[in-house]
């Protein structure tokens, strides 16, 4: 048997449409956290270009803290993108964010 007739003869009508609305909303939340996930990496990609161009580490510091505020950036970003900062503008010692 199949898993479709195994379902048919388990479940009533109501309770096969409301999995396959569960199933088509996971489906979209899945969608929008892949969109979500590129939308940050693009994100962190422009701010590391931005870091690694800039002439002045206070608006390499404005990039930084710009994605450390959002509060989405997933872990080590911040001090990723600190350290490329201090290296880029030759700066000694560690580049340090209140958040």
């Amino acid at each position: 048997m199949n898993l479709r007739y195994k379902l048919a003869n388990w479940l009533t009508r109501g309770e096969l449409e409301i999995l396959r609305y569960n199933l088509n909303s996971a489906q979209d939340a899945l969608t929008a956290s892949r969109d979500a996930r590129a939308l940050m990496k693009s994100r962190i990609h422009i701010a590391e270009t931005a870091v690694m161009k800039s002439r002045s580490l206070r608006q390499a510091l404005v990039e930084i803290s710009g994605i450390a505020s959002s509060g989405r950036a997933p872990n080590g970003t911040v001090k990723r993108i600190g350290r490329i900062a201090a290296e880029a503008l030759g700066s000694e010692g560690p580049v340090r964010l209140k958040q």
